[in-house]
């Protein structure tokens, strides 16, 4: 049945890019499924970056995500990527050809996403007891400052999300 989790799914929800690589050199079952794009959002949820780039290199659709499958549903892999706050990642799918232009206008949009995130982690930072655990909070923050500029700077966020309104 499809509950079974093959190698390769393992190997990729675990982030290990070197087995990822050998499994799929050796053309391993890619999924029970179907094909790698699955395998690409997984590794996203992950955040992977190793993976997620080899998974593009084999051909995964920097657009597909769980979208466009039997479901029709499910946030893109530039969603998923902002949803997990990796700036890096969301490059990689935007130099790959990936888009936000099929995203529903709802609350998981792009906008409402990182506008209800930067009100959050600005808390969070706070909150965070000072030193290591505090400095954390800040990079993370950090990569979400990083991760709307790059969004907007693409041209894919066209509101900034600390404006209340957008026109």
């Amino acid at each position: 049945s499809s509950d079974l989790i093959t190698p390769l799914e393992e190997a990729v929800c675990r982030g290990l890019t070197e087995v990822v690589r050998s499994l799929l050199d050796a053309r391993a079952d890619v999924a029970s499924g179907g094909p790698e794009d699955h395998l690409l959002c997984r590794a996203i949820q992950g955040q992977h970056k190793g993976v997620v780039e080899l998974l593009l290199d084999r051909g995964a659709c920097a657009n597909q995500g769980t979208a466009g499958k039997e479901s029709g549903k499910g946030p893109s892999p530039l969603v998923l990527a902002a949803r997990r706050n990796c700036p890096e990642i969301a490059r990689m799918l935007l130099e790959r050809g990936a888009s936000a232009l099929e995203e529903p206008l709802d609350d998981m949009s792009l906008l409402a996403l990182t506008s209800s995130a930067q009100v959050q982690l600005e808390a969070f930072v706070q909150k965070g007891t000072p030193g290591l655990e505090q400095d954390w909070r800040a990079q993370m923050r950090q990569d979400h400052i990083e991760l709307v500029q790059l969004l907007q700077d693409k041209g894919v966020l066209k509101a900034s999300p600390d404006r209340k309104s957008v026109v």
